[in-house]
């Protein structure tokens, strides 16, 4: 008896990854306050949380959503085959989910200019925007020992039996690459050095053209 495909499915970081530049570091660096750099310390220590890092550094942002997505038009690009790599897992059926601690709105805003007849699921923070700046609710972890909410993505859609490929450059998706079942890392990315230092298989890409072609059936 021919054994039964497994079941695949891709998650994917945004900033950095689908698109070129990473959005929410644009803005920090322009109107973030002197200090939000030490909370990427912290996390790189591991004594904060991937969503504690966030939401401490954009409590301070006083632009709101309309100027940020205004200046980030002139800013962003998509990373090349992004759309085709899309369509090609809207083909062969092989569910692609963006999974990022960047902004919500901002994904969503520069998903609208691919004009794609379908709508690729985001999971992300909730941003709400007050005259405090801008805060985050984050998706529940589903289980106890999972570092981050990508982290306990990847574990949850292996225990629904999927082969999880995960695709990302930062820091953030650390945790998520060391449990998936593949992992593509940006060249000369963050996570790229991490995994070379953990010893954590990958396979660098700079064009998703490279990926399209390495996404054989299993």
């Amino acid at each position: 008896m021919t054994p039964k495909p497994m079941k695949r499915i891709v998650l994917i970081d945004f900033d950095g990854t689908i698109i070129l530049q990473d959005s929410a570091l644009y803005i920090l660096e322009h109107f973030g306050t002197q200090n939000w750099r030490k909370y990427d310390d912290q996390l790189l220590k591991g004594e904060i949380s991937l969503e504690e890092c966030l939401s401490n550094q954009f409590s301070s942002i006083n632009i709101t959503k309309d100027e940020m997505l205004s200046i980030l038009d002139k800013e962003i690009s998509f990373r090349p085959n992004f759309n085709n790599f899309s369509l090609y897992c809207n083909q062969f059926q092989i569910p692609l989910i963006i999974v990022s601690a960047g902004l919500d709105f901002i994904i969503e805003h520069f998903l609208s200019k691919l004009k794609l007849e379908y709508r690729i699921p985001v999971i992300s923070g909730i941003t709400e925007y007050n005259s405090k700046g801008f805060s985050f609710t984050f998706p529940e972890l589903k289980h106890e020992s999972s570092k981050n909410f990508k982290d306990d993505l990847v574990h949850y859609y292996q225990i629904q039996g999927y082969y999880v490929y995960y695709i990302g450059d930062g820091s953030g998706d650390f945790y998520a690459a060391q449990r998936a079942d593949i992992v593509y890392a940006v060249k000369n990315s963050e996570l790229e050095n991490m995994c070379n230092e953990n010893d954590i298989n990958f396979r660098p890409f700079l064009d998703f053209k490279s990926i399209i072609q390495s996404l054989l059936p299993l």
